[in-house]
């Protein structure tokens, strides 16, 4: 179809033309820097047979995210955007649970003061404070995921429209079970550090 779609020129056989690009799916088990590594030796054999058209050119394989990010900046910013605004929405749904367990924790004041009184040690408090905030954001975590899941589910179904039938291929990897967890115990750990600046927690041990 090169002759075709660009008479007189073919950007088949033509080796000075550098507007093909190739786009393909990778090998099941093949990694990225796998096929970079196999593609750049490539390029390498061809700029030892084809030095006149191929001397100081390369080549690579970028994911779509990297090769449109590279293409148009613009995406960059937009990207930045989005998750900066995932984050105050995140600290948002924080500090509203944190509110709530600072409430929680102004009701047990007496209690803990009690156990204070009777022996029990600061770290052994602050360590029951630690597991309770761990299970809560814990378990919002895994809600998190399971209402992520189902999101994916919904948006892979979408077909977008256009002249070709393209379908967004969207999937939950370990990147985001890492953030998660990384988010749920920082959350947890946060919760318990506001709990220690409570004043009305001090209030309670004066009296």
């Amino acid at each position: 179809m090169g002759p075709r779609l660009s008479p007189p020129a073919d950007v088949l056989t033509n080796r000075a033309d550098r507007t093909f690009t190739v786009k393909a799916r990778l090998k099941p088990g093949v990694s990225i820097n796998s096929a970079a590594a196999e593609i750049s030796a490539l390029a390498k054999s061809f700029e030892q047979s084809y030095p006149d058209t191929n001397r100081g050119f390369g080549a690579t394989v970028h994911t779509e995210v990297q090769a449109r990010l590279d293409v148009t900046p613009f995406y960059q910013s937009v990207l930045v955007l989005l998750f900066g605004l995932v984050t105050v929405v995140l600290l948002i749904a924080c500090a509203n649970v944190a509110n709530l367990t600072l409430g929680r924790g102004r009701s047990r004041s007496r209690e803990l003061a009690v156990r204070l009184a009777i022996g029990a040690s600061r770290f052994r408090l602050v360590r029951q404070l630690m597991m309770e905030n761990l299970l809560i954001a814990l378990a919002g975590g895994g809600l998190g995921l399971l209402i992520a899941q189902a999101m994916v589910e919904v948006l892979s179904n979408l077909e977008i429209v256009g002249d070709l039938p393209i379908k967004a291929s969207f999937r939950l990897d370990g990147r985001v079970l890492a953030f998660t967890l990384f988010v749920s115990i920082a959350s947890a750990i946060l919760l318990v550090f506001f709990r220690r600046c409570n004043p009305q927690r001090r209030i309670s041990r004066r009296h």
